[in-house]
């Protein structure tokens, strides 16, 4: 399995480190901590992560529900969302269920439901291969 590169967006310093530090040693590819949704979107242009952990209330002009969707809409990188929020209202969970997104997590994030949810979507991202080492209906 190629190795799942994983982008955090959030936009208080010590959650973001703390999601950093525990996913770094856990093994995880953490590409990089941003705090807005705008460098969300330039950094997922350039780098193209697997994985966004998305905080959806955000510093700047921009949630992460409206980054995600510009994301997903510029991008031919089937990028997965994981949604944070430090709230649990209805409104905000449906609004973020529109994106289709490998998780939805109310901080404080427990670290292992959100590694559970990394790898279910590491296993979305890259299916194994069958027994004879290729995918059925390919040459091989």
């Amino acid at each position: 399995m190629a190795e799942i590169s994983l982008l955090i967006v959030e936009d208080e310093a010590v959650t973001a480190m703390f999601m950093e530090r525990k996913l770094l040693r856990l093994g995880y590819n953490v590409l990089k901590c941003v705090s807005t949704g705008e460098d969300a979107i330039v950094y997922a242009a350039e780098h193209r992560p697997d994985i966004i952990l998305m905080d959806i209330r955000l510093a700047g002009k921009m949630d992460g529900l409206e980054a995600a969707e510009r994301i997903k809409s510029e991008s031919d990188n089937p990028v997965r969302f994981i949604f944070t929020t430090g709230y649990s209202d209805t409104e905000c969970r449906v609004k973020a269920l529109r994106l289709d997104p490998a998780g939805f997590l109310v901080k404080p994030v427990n670290i292992a439901e959100l590694t559970g949810i990394i790898d279910s979507s590491c296993n979305t991202l890259n299916p194994p291969v069958p027994q004879g080492g290729h995918v059925k209906g390919t040459p091989g």
